[in-house]
């Protein structure tokens, strides 16, 4: 098998198993032909081909920018969410104090309150209320369930049994992120 990004040959396979991962990492955003050439034992010659549009960022409505990744067969974000507006374009409020925090009203904060330090790398801190509205996320995405986390460690090497706990089910995951 030959394969092909974009008409240049990236990779030739001569035995089982015929698989070629593609590290989107460094390629621009846009669209992208992937080909495959297959010869039988006799040089026959099959081959087949497809477009896909590779998206590497998704923006929020501050404007904010997010590296995105395919983890098994989902789609994440690959950074931590950083907004302070919902995405119809309100205000999430700005939570400053502990005791504020649990009331029940929606709110985000930055870590040590310090968002000039700490902002691009742990993104904001949202409240229960706040994760649980509808809009927190950029169009088109949501706050994932407990179901598409199980999904996600289970794509990441914790065995079906561990994911269905309803303990602490953590082993190394994370770390492997």
């Amino acid at each position: 098998m030959i394969y092909y990004i974009d008409d240049t040959e990236v990779s030739v396979i001569q035995s089982e198993p015929y698989s070629y991962t593609w590290d989107n990492s460094t390629e621009a955003e846009g669209s992208h032909t992937l080909k495959v050439v297959a010869y039988d034992d006799n040089n026959g010659k099959a081959n087949d081909k497809c477009t896909v549009n590779l998206i590497c960022t998704v923006t929020d409505i501050d404007g904010n920018a997010y590296k995105i990744i395919e983890i098994g067969n989902q789609v994440w974000m690959a950074e931590n969410l950083r907004t302070t507006k919902y995405s119809n374009g309100s205000d999430v409020p700005l939570i400053t104090d502990d005791a504020e925090w649990a009331l029940g009203d929606p709110g985000y904060c930055w870590y040590n309150n310090d968002s000039a330090t700490h902002a691009e790398t742990y993104g904001a801190l949202y409240n229960f209320y706040a994760m649980e509205t509808t809009n927190i996320c950029p169009e088109g995405w949501h706050v994932p369930s407990d179901t598409e986390y199980m999904i996600l460690e289970m794509s990441l090497g914790m065995s079906e049994g561990d994911a269905n706990s309803t303990n602490w089910r953590c082993t190394d995951e994370g770390g492997k992120l």
